[in-house]
């Protein structure tokens, strides 16, 4: 049995939702390169799972593995269902939808069956093999084996026959490994991996036996003994703290690298692999993609609603969008960044009731059969204007605040909130400007004969 190919980042996003059923998906623009051809590489399987709720495809209670058996460009072929998941829908509005080639029971399933049920060969020459309490020992030449290794052989000189694991002999000066921990080659030299960037997490093997200060046993891939802490049926990470070690919790930090490299049986031991896929967190790579130009360049308006903060308001020393608006309709924005009415300003309002507070800035027309009375603002600076303008047969009325006074040519209103002015035909018209700021207001223009009280 041959294995389904691998490729590092191997995620790709559906164009669409999928309901049950659905034997052909369309990938986003240019996914479809990520992926494997099915025709040169063989089929392969993808988890298929709701990425907007769920960042870890374990935790989607929908999640479904399928199977990839043909791909043109952007275009998949799948059998649905596989590895005992259910055929579910994946359609759910609003969310976005996500597949991965990684590591599934699949893959460590062909990896055991790969290496199982082949003819027992001949050594010859220096082989490494398990003895039956499973330790490592020398197999002389001539004598069968069970858990082959080469050491300076050629490949072709032996045929393997139920082996555990596969490893070879290393002879490295001073190298000051232990069993277990997870090594990188790099300069010429083997070196603890670490899951920290691309370069430090490309791994060759795990360390099988010391056996002396300049010699050691890596293991390449197979089934590992002799470790401790882990929990069974769990998958383990190149660690991204502590070189060389295990854990069980993938990073979410930009440019580490979740490298998938142990699965535990036991407490003690688990199949063991380099040739997971690794995915880096928030690629760069991956991230040029969705800027403008990219091949999967995503529109503002396609992401998510921003939280009700002030990080993406623009400031005097920055960029940005606009902060959140202060529902006041007589308001723009400023240079500096604040809402601010501005000294031209003006909207006109048409009040078809009895009574309206004022506001500077504002034209009001007086349009009921009642009289309509209009108070000044309370609150004004000098220069802001209001203007009434009658339509309704009733008429109007300005009424002032406590203070407040109106200039009209050489006339004057009572001060304080028995002085007024008032229409006398339907049409009247004024126009005032604040003199004296929230107090003194004197008429600019007017139409008709207004009454001044």
């Amino acid at each position: 049995m041959s294995l389904d190919p691998a490729i590092n980042f191997g995620k790709v996003t559906l164009s669409a939702g999928y309901a049950s059923g659905i034997t052909t998906v369309v990938l986003s623009t240019g996914d479809g390169a990520k992926l494997p051809d099915p025709a040169t590489a063989g089929a392969f399987n993808l988890v298929w799972w709701n990425s907007t709720d769920y960042s870890d495809p374990a935790d989607d209670p929908n999640r479904e593995i399928v199977r990839c058996t043909a791909r043109t460009t952007d275009t998949l072929t799948i059998i649905r269902a596989q590895e005992s998941t259910s055929d579910n829908n994946h359609n759910t509005g609003g969310k976005t939808y996500k597949m991965i080639l990684s590591i599934t029971k699949k893959t460590i399933d062909d990896i055991t069956s790969t290496f199982i049920a082949k003819t027992i060969g001949t050594a010859k020459g220096d082989l490494i093999g398990f003895s039956a309490s499973g330790t490592p020992v020398r197999i002389p030449v001539g004598q069968n084996f069970q858990v082959p290794m080469v050491n300076t052989m050629e490949s072709t000189d032996f045929t393997f026959s139920d082996p555990q694991c596969l490893f070879t002999r290393v002879t490295q000066n001073s190298h000051g490994f232990t069993a277990g921990q997870i090594l990188k080659f790099s300069g010429g030299v083997y070196a603890l991996a670490k899951g920290d960037s691309s370069t430090n997490a490309e791994i060759v093997g795990m360390v099988f036996q010391v056996v002396d200060t300049n010699t050691f046993l890596l293991l390449i891939v197979g089934f590992m003994m002799g470790l401790t802490g882990l929990t069974a049926n769990t998958m383990y990470f190149l660690d991204h703290s502590t070189a060389g070690t295990l854990t069980a919790t993938p990073s979410n930090t930009n440019g580490q690298i979740n490298k998938p490299c142990l699965y535990a049986t036991s407490t003690t031991s688990g199949f063991f692999s380099f040739c997971f896929t690794g995915q880096e967190v928030g690629s760069s790579l991956h991230a040029s993609t969705h800027q403008s130009g990219g091949s999967d360049a995503i529109k503002l308006d396609d992401l998510a609603t921003p939280d009700d903060n002030t990080d993406l308001n623009a400031s005097t020393s920055k960029h940005g969008l606009l902060k959140k608006l202060d529902n006041d309709p007589t308001h723009f924005m400023d240079g500096q960044g604040n809402w601010s009415t501005p000294p031209l300003y003006f909207m006109w309002n048409e009040i078809t009731g009895t009574s309206q507070s004022m506001a500077p800035g504002n034209g009001y027309i007086a349009n009921n059969a009642g009289l309509v009375t209009l108070t000044l603002p309370s609150v004004a600076t000098v220069g802001m204007i209001v203007e009434v303008c009658g339509k309704g047969t009733g008429g109007w009325k300005i009424a002032q605040n406590a203070s407040g006074v109106i200039h009209f040519g050489t006339s004057n209103t009572t001060t304080g909130t028995g002085g007024y002015l008032a229409s006398i035909a339907q049409y009247d018209t004024i126009r005032l400007i604040c003199t004296v700021a929230n107090n003194e207001w004197a008429v600019l223009s007017s139409q008709g004969n207004i009454t001044v009280v």
